[in-house]
């Protein structure tokens, strides 16, 4: 395509995005959703130039961003409480999962078994866009984004380094699943995935280091996009999971962006560009994935396509079932609650939010041509893919609505906009009085708009000891938040301490294994309460 067609394209594209944006708000619809839908019927109308989905545009353009600003926005703290159930399910569960998957696969609809293995792996990835924007929306518990969202990090890895290691068996000419060599194949994956984890901590470390020291927004911006796209590329060659160790720096980075020295400044700068990059770039691939729907070849297979959608989500609910009650048997109950690790309600979300994505249909494009079965796992994945989206996409809100999941009620929003307030007008005034002290504003003005922050300061007092005392629990909630606050100041210095050998390692571990416990231990209350 033409440079010049190629940029009025991408013109129409961002067009669309936008007025989907605006539009799906009105019928409450997941954006990603809309976006589908309209690049079906964009397509099917032929108002924008034919434009393909490439293997190569998805991995080293579009997909590196996109772990980026997952791995940077997400919560580490929480990730590493919830370790051993997101690594439980991202892990074993979706090698479970591809089996499972491409043996109904196999039995259902007579696919021989390196390919129906091979479908299972490039299918079972799922596509949290979708299911985090309605978990947001709804306000459900902490924990269970946190779980859904670190499978979901975690399990792309997986299912991309075993979808690796049947093609090449596959291309080898080994057909039959019983000549392969599996603690030669299991080798493969765990150094895969352990060598994009030490790749990605050490290229997270040194980043850190290094922007320490640059001190300038753009340049570090610009450094961040280097790194992305040099470590997948590296990952790629070396041939370990550059996913892994994508997400593994990104969130290293995030995580530990104030202990890096990073100004204020340069953190809003970089939050708000990987923002917008992850934002623009899944407003185009989603409508991209709607352009590459072919009606007529969709409906002419239908019952395949059906039958597939039906293996992939039988794939999922068992392995989340089970391994979920496994995880709440090994890993107990909290004294202090008396919950399951993952509450049923949890496992039915889990189960349910079975989105699937543009990884999926990168993976299916990127086989070669010579590869028997190529075109009908491309059909049935393209078809899957917009039936999840659709169907199990705008079911999901009425869904969990009806689990009853939501944690906060309206007057703890009311509570946290009155705390708001409060916080950035007493913000306001430390500013100001910093200018004032320099000469940058006159006393008149001065005193007007310090008069005027004091007065909704005082408003905003009033208003949360009302909110309090018609709803004790709110005092209770906010000084658990403060407490546990506390507490992560208090790992810090203790971090510190150690680090410069101020306190030995022994005691500094047991006083973080102390910390944690606390910590943890609010966590759990907070659940209860929800």
């Amino acid at each position: 395509m033409p440079a010049h067609d190629l940029l009025v394209t991408a013109i129409l594209l961002l067009f669309i995005a936008i007025i989907v944006s605006i539009g799906i708000r009105r019928i409450r619809l997941p954006y990603s959703i809309g976006l589908v839908v309209a690049g079906f019927a964009v397509g099917y109308l032929r108002v924008v130039p034919s434009f393909s989905i490439t293997p190569e545009l998805v991995f080293y353009i579009f997909l590196p961003p996109l772990l980026f600003d997952a791995g940077f926005n997400a919560n580490l703290t929480n990730l590493k409480q919830n370790w051993k159930i997101i690594f439980t399910l991202a892990v074993p569960g979706t090698i479970v999962s591809v089996a499972l998957v491409g043996s109904i696969a196999h039995y259902a609809m007579d696919v021989p078994w390196m390919s129906a293995l091979l479908f299972g792996a490039l299918i079972v990835p799922t596509d949290t866009v979708s299911i985090l924007s309605v978990f947001k929306e709804l306000k459900i518990p902490t924990r269970l984004s946190t779980i859904v969202e670190g499978e979901s990090l975690f399990n792309d890895g997986t299912a991309i380094i075993v979808f690796k290691l049947i093609l090449g068996l596959i291309l080898a000419e080994q057909y039959n699943v019983t000549d392969i060599n599996y603690a030669s194949f299991s080798w493969h994956l765990l150094l895969s995935y352990t060598g994009g984890l030490l790749l990605g901590a050490a290229v997270g470390y040194g980043a850190g280091w290094l922007m320490r020291r640059l001190k300038d927004p753009l340049v570090e911006i610009m450094f961040t996009v280097m790194l992305v796209y040099g470590m997948y590329i590296v990952a790629e060659k070396i041939e370990i999971s550059s996913i892994i160790a994508v997400v593994t720096a990104s969130m290293m980075i995030g995580h530990y962006r104030q202990k890096l020295g990073m100004s204020p400044t340069t953190q809003i700068a970089l939050s708000s560009f990987w923002n917008f990059t992850a934002f623009a770039i899944n407003s185009i691939l989603f409508i991209l994935i709607g352009l590459q729907l072919n009606f007529n070849n969709l409906l002419e297979n239908i019952g395949i396509i059906l039958i597939g959608l039906l293996a992939v989500n039988i794939g999922r609910i068992a392995f989340i079932y089970p391994f979920s009650n496994i995880l709440n048997i090994f890993l107990g109950r909290s004294a202090s609650t008396k919950h399951a690790v993952i509450p049923i309600k949890w496992q039915h979300v889990m189960a349910l939010g079975n989105l699937k994505g543009s990884l999926s249909m990168a993976l299916v494009i990127s086989l070669p041509e010579s590869l028997l079965y190529k075109n009908q796992l491309m059909t049935l994945t393209f078809g899957i893919v917009f039936l999840s989206l659709v169907i199990q996409g705008t079911t999901l809100r009425p869904i969990l609505r009806r689990f009853q999941l939501q944690t906060i009620p309206p007057e703890q929003i009311e509570f946290d906009k009155r705390q708001g307030l409060i916080l950035s007008a007493k913000a306001v005034l430390a500013s100001l009085q910093s200018e004032y002290t320099s000469g940058m504003i006159t006393t008149s003005v001065y005193n007007t708009l310090k008069e005027q922050y004091e007065f909704t300061i005082e408003n905003a007092e009033k208003s949360l000891h009302r909110l309090q005392e018609k709803n004790p629990s709110l005092a209770d909630a906010h000084l658990q938040s403060a407490y546990y606050q506390m507490l992560i100041l208090q790992r810090t210095v203790i971090q510190n301490a150690q680090t410069h050998n101020i306190i030995s390692d022994d005691a500094a571990a047991d006083l973080l294994k102390n910390f944690d416990q606390q910590m943890a231990a609010l966590t759990w209350s907070n659940q209860d309460k929800s």
